[in-house]
C-alpha cells in the first residue's frame, strides 16, 4: 500500500506547475586556453555548471570540431571543498582523483576516459559543506583555472590540453526558478531516481498538496 501512495504522490508532482524560487543555479564557462594546439583557435569546448541541493551536475561538452580523447586526464575539475563523492559518470569515465594536468597544474579532480566523446558528465557532492550559488563549486588552481580537457581535432589529429577560463571565474548567477517538473526532471538526471522530488519525509499526500506545495518547501521524499 505504500508504494501506490508513493505513485500518486508523484503524479500529481509532475503535474503541477508550481514553481520554486531560488532551487537551481547555473553557470558555464568556456574552454579557451590551449597548449598543443597551435593555429586552432578557440573555445574548444564548454563546461556547464547546474547546482542543485548541495549536488552539482558538471557536463563539459567539446566544440563541434573536437572530442575528449579517450585517455588519461580526459575532463578534469577544480572542486572548492575539502571533501566530496563523485557520481552518475557518463559511460567509459573513471575518477582518477588529483593529478597535474599538461603544462596547467594541479586540478584536485581528473577523469580518465576509455574512449573519445564530445560530451561527458558527472556529479559531484559536497560532504565538507555547502554551496550556495554554482559558483562556489568551483575554484581556481594555482594557475588559475577551473577546468581543463585532453582533446583531438578529428579532422586534422592535432591535439592536446585545452582549459579555462581565460578570465577568471565569473560573478556568482541569479539563481534560476524551476517548476516542480524540472525539479524532477533534475532530479532524475543527478541521482537516477525520478522520485527524488518535492515533499516533507513520511508527510501525508493531503498535507503536501495543501501546504507545503504552495509554501514552496522542499525537502526529499524516500519510500521502502
Amino acid at each position: 500500500m505504500k508504494n501506490l501512495t508513493v505513485y500518486a504522490l508523484l503524479t500529481i508532482l509532475l503535474s503541477s506547475t508550481t514553481t520554486f524560487a531560488h532551487i537551481v543555479s547555473t553557470f558555464n564557462f568556456d574552454l579557451d586556453v590551449e597548449a598543443g594546439l597551435s593555429g586552432s583557435p578557440g573555445p574548444y569546448g564548454t563546461v556547464d555548471v547546474e547546482l542543485l541541493d548541495n549536488t552539482a551536475r558538471i557536463t563539459f561538452n567539446a566544440d563541434s570540431d573536437y572530442q575528449f580523447l579517450g585517455a588519461p586526464d580526459a575532463i578534469d575539475f577544480n572542486v572548492n571543498a575539502s571533501s566530496w563523492t563523485i557520481s552518475n559518470l557518463s559511460t567509459g569515465l573513471s575518477n582518477t582523483g588529483p593529478g597535474i594536468v599538461g603544462t596547467f597544474g594541479v586540478f584536485d579532480q581528473t577523469l580518465s576516459a576509455s574512449g573519445s566523446a564530445g560530451s561527458f558528465s558527472f556529479t559531484v557532492n559536497n560532504t565538507s559543506g555547502t554551496w550556495l550559488s554554482a559558483t562556489d563549486v568551483i575554484a581556481q588552481n594555482s594557475a588559475g583555472l577551473i577546468a581543463a580537457g585532453n582533446v583531438i581535432k578529428p579532422n586534422s589529429g592535432a591535439r592536446g590540453f585545452v582549459a579555462g577560463p581565460g578570465n577568471g571565474i565569473p560573478a556568482p548567477p541569479t539563481p534560476t526558478p524551476i517548476t516542480l517538473a524540472q525539479y524532477v526532471g533534475f532530479s532524475q538526471a543527478a541521482y537516477g531516481n525520478p522520485l527524488l522530488v518535492a515533499g516533507y519525509h513520511d508527510v501525508s499526500l493531503s498535507t503536501l498538496s495543501s501546504t507545503l506545495m504552495p509554501a514552496g518547501f522542499l525537502a526529499h521524499v524516500f519510500f521502502e
